[in-house]
């Protein structure tokens, strides 16, 4: 028992005890105070959220830190904190936005291997397209121009690319990356989906609909086959 005008904690409720009736008072749940390291993660996720969205909608030359700042609701102080420049915020952004991409791709292998089309599902799934490709694309035409931000983008997009490649490697049989033409299949369907993506900058994540992504998925299919069978590659 606690006297009035006391408080006590149980499971973590405060409850203020009455001066009137002895009894607590109404519970309110003590909220646990976020570490330093906690709202670090928060900011970084709000910043990364509004940089792709503004590199999608407008472009690397209209991102700017008071846009993105004011977007995921932080101080301009605070992004600056983060990021000394403009180019290091851009790779952040699509180095984040790859990353949940990745993880996605993950978590699809072992439905990849159950599914007897897996081959044809698996070019679906690593269609790179949407408010991502949007910002990669932004940031991809700026790079041409400036060689600092050309030389981090291109080392970020071949590490992920590649990642996404080993990825779609244990669906399709990871023996095919010891195949000689292995480079040149990847050249090939790296071209293929990314010039369907620019073909529909438009439209939303996922492979574009219609009769035209089908049939360069066929050809896809064709140039995976020749690789198994050590062929020279179709449409290479």
């Amino acid at each position: 028992m606690h006297p009035p005008g006391t408080t006590s904690r149980r499971g973590g409720v405060t409850a203020t005890v009455s001066a009137v009736s002895g009894r607590p008072k109404k519970s309110v749940p003590v909220r646990p105070r976020q570490t330093q390291a906690q709202r670090r993660a928060v900011a970084l996720a709000k910043i990364s959220v509004a940089g792709l969205e503004i590199l999608a909608e407008s472009g690397y030359y209209s991102m700017t830190f008071a846009n993105v700042a004011e977007r995921a609701g932080v101080s301009r102080g605070s992004l600056m904190h983060y990021f000394a420049q403009k180019s290091d915020l851009a790779i952040a952004v699509i180095e984040d936005g790859m990353v949940a991409l990745l993880r996605e791709l993950r978590s699809k292998v072992p439905g990849w291997l159950a599914n007897p089309d897996r081959d044809g599902q698996i070019f679906d799934d690593i269609y790179f397209g949407g408010p991502l490709f949007q910002a990669w694309l932004a940031v991809a035409v700026h790079a041409r121009t400036d060689k600092q931000l050309n030389e981090n983008f291109q080392r970020m997009s071949a590490e992920n690319i590649n990642s996404v490649c080993r990825i779609a490697a244990d669906g399709w049989g990871p023996e095919l990356m010891r195949n000689p033409q292995w480079p040149d299949f990847l050249e090939l369907v790296q071209s293929v989906i990314q010039g369907f993506a620019v073909a529909h900058l438009d439209k939303g994540w996922g492979a574009p609909q219609g009769e035209a992504w089908p049939a360069a998925r066929r050809l896809l299919l064709i140039a995976l086959d020749d690789l198994r069978a050590g062929r020279p590659l179709s449409g290479s």
